[in-house]
């Protein structure tokens, strides 16, 4: 492309923007003589476009990254390799985000955020039996009490899996489950009300 080719020295220039001389569509540069698309049908005619384009762009990245980023580069691949604390290849990103770790071990135990004191591990009580969540399914008409969909999970309303009272149990849908881990406290006083009748 000509970059002198500007302003009143191209024909079709009518003050401000000029116009494509292919297709006579505005242009949004006064430096340009053709729209992109017509400039790619003009390189295509001509054979630059499969021999000399990949050189051309390549040349230009290669201008922009001399003396930054080129010395960790070799063929477009980068020749430093970054690994997990578990052994596996990751990329950078990943490495740089996820404190060098990947994605499942940034998000497993004490590095997930959802982490509270290993409460997780703890098992439930004996009475959290399979009967005793088919009652609670049966109170409840198997809808969850946040969304009216179909409920599956029992939630404990308190958080303790050893409370297994129906006082302190609820049925919730898996995405409404998975929402009452979040903000804990919030959930524990709406069930609350929620069981005495007082409905926000």
């Amino acid at each position: 492309m000509n970059r002198n080719y500007r302003g009143s020295n191209n024909p079709n220039w009518r003050g401000g923007l000029p116009n494509c001389i292919d297709c006579g569509k505005k242009l949004s540069k006064k430096t340009y003589k053709r729209c992109k698309s017509c400039n790619n049908k003009y390189l295509w005619k001509l054979g630059i476009w499969k021999k000399q384009m990949p050189e051309i762009i390549k040349n230009k990245i290669s201008e922009k990254l001399k003396g930054k980023l080129c010395h960790l580069y070799k063929d477009g691949r980068s020749s430093k390799k970054y690994y997990c604390n578990c052994g596996k290849k990751i990329s950078y990103p990943t490495w740089l985000l996820g404190k060098q770790r990947c994605k499942i071990c940034a998000a497993t135990g004490k590095n997930n955020p959802n982490y509270i004191n290993g409460i997780s591990l703890v098992t439930y009580g004996r009475f959290f039996t399979e009967e005793l969540k088919r009652q609670i399914k049966k109170i409840y008409n198997n809808k969850c009490q946040l969304c009216n969909k179909k409920g599956t999970h029992v939630h404990h309303i308190d958080y303790n899996k050893k409370n297994s009272k129906k006082d302190n149990l609820i049925l919730l849908c898996l995405k409404c489950h998975i929402k009452t881990n979040y903000n804990r406290d919030y959930w524990y006083a709406y069930f609350k009300y929620y069981k005495e009748g007082i409905k926000e």
